[in-house]
Order: C-alpha cells, then structure tokens, then sequence
C-alpha cells in the first residue's frame, strides 16, 4: 500500500490465495498464476478471479498490463531466475513494482538450524541474500527500492523449543528447578502468555530486520 494504492495486482504462484486475498480486499484488480491444477481451480472458485495453470512465459497477459507483481516464494524453485524475471518485466507497466519473497541465506536462524534450517529443501534449486539479489537485478535492468527481513513465526517456536528442549535436558535443570519454573509460567493465563510471546516475536524481528539477518528476504523492485 505504501508503493501503490489500487490497480492490476498479478499474484505468481498463488497457491490458496493468502495474497490474492488480502489484495482483494485492499481493492486491487487480481490476477493469478499457478502450475498446480488444484491450487488454480480453488482460487477461481473461492475468489471469482482470472487464475491461469501453467509457467508464466505462456500466460496470456498483456504486455505493461500491471501494476503489482506478487512472487512469493517461487524465485529459488526456477531453473533460470534471470529468464524468468526478463519475463514477468514484460507484463509490468512502466510505474508499476514487484514484489519478490525468498527466503534469506544469511538469516541468523541458519546458525541454530544448520542442516536441518527450512529452506533447505531438494525444491529450491537456488538460495539468496540480498547481494546475489542485486547481481540477478542488475543483469534485469530493475532498480531495487526497498528490502526487509522477517522472521517467520513458526522458525522462532521452532528455535524456542530447542531452547526449551536443551535447557530442560541438562542434569543441572531437572527436579525442583524445572517444576518451579512450570508452576510460575502456568500462573499467567493463556491469553497473558500469547501476549508475551507476541511482544518477544515482534521485538525480536524488528531486531532482526534493522540488522537484515531475518529468515524471510522480500525486496520491491521497479523498471
């Protein structure tokens, strides 16, 4: 909304339609895009949109059509990146913005999850910082104008458990200690408890953004 109010919103890989959804809502004309028939027939019938199947080099937009591209989370699944962004420039107008989601190679949370860190899955064929998002940019011929990191909500429960797990194992926290510690969390009631742990998450990415070790990379970029 800060970049653009209203107009042509392209959502690339839209899955269920979490963007499609909320674009709708903030007013934008929706279209989508997915190469999965169940995701694409679901979003038609949930949302009454144009939704098309299939790679978008074959999708029968206009040329400088619209005015927000969407890709979340598609880029480190394309075999050539570069090809593929040449490609959806076409079918942005000459004001217009992309958005683009990856997942972030220098997220803090790789120290703690090494191997076993979410975005190392055998579907991404490729994985990006900002720096190599500027070298595939510039060899686009797109300007970049903003870029955060997040954290993603179910990495941080996922750190705090192994926090939790590792605490809890050690022979020096066990006993007394430990049932002590249960009866004063379980004092706070449960929306008490959410509270806190929504103070800690936004504190924390808010932390994490300013610094740009967040494990979710999103840039906006323009021609």
């Amino acid at each position: 909304k800060k970049f653009k109010k209203n107009g042509k919103f392209l959502d690339i890989g839209c899955g269920l339609g979490i963007a499609v959804e909320i674009a709708l809502e903030e007013g934008f004309d929706v279209w989508a895009t997915d190469v999965s028939s169940y995701a694409v027939s679901y979003v038609k019938e949930k949302f009454n949109i144009p939704c098309y199947k299939g790679e978008i080099e074959n999708a029968p937009f206009p040329q400088n059509f619209f005015d927000v591209i969407y890709i979340h989370h598609v880029l480190e699944h394309v075999i050539e990146p570069v090809e593929f962004l040449k490609k959806v420039k076409k079918f942005l107008n000459k004001d217009g913005i992309i958005l683009i989601a990856v997942p972030n190679i220098k997220s803090i949370y790789l120290k703690i999850y090494r191997k076993n860190f979410h975005i190392f899955q055998k579907e991404h064929l490729w994985y990006f910082d900002i720096f190599s998002l500027r070298k595939i940019l510039k060899k686009v011929n797109l300007k970049l104008c903003y870029y955060k990191t997040n954290i993603i909500l179910e990495t941080q429960l996922g750190w705090i458990s192994i926090c939790v797990n590792n605490i809890t194992s050690s022979k020096n926290f066990k006993g007394l200690t430990m049932n002590f510690l249960r009866k004063i969390w379980r004092l706070f009631s449960a929306n008490l408890r959410s509270k806190i742990f929504k103070i800690f998450h936004k504190v924390s990415n808010f932390i994490f953004s300013k610094l740009k070790i967040g494990d979710d990379l999103l840039i906006i970029v323009k021609k």
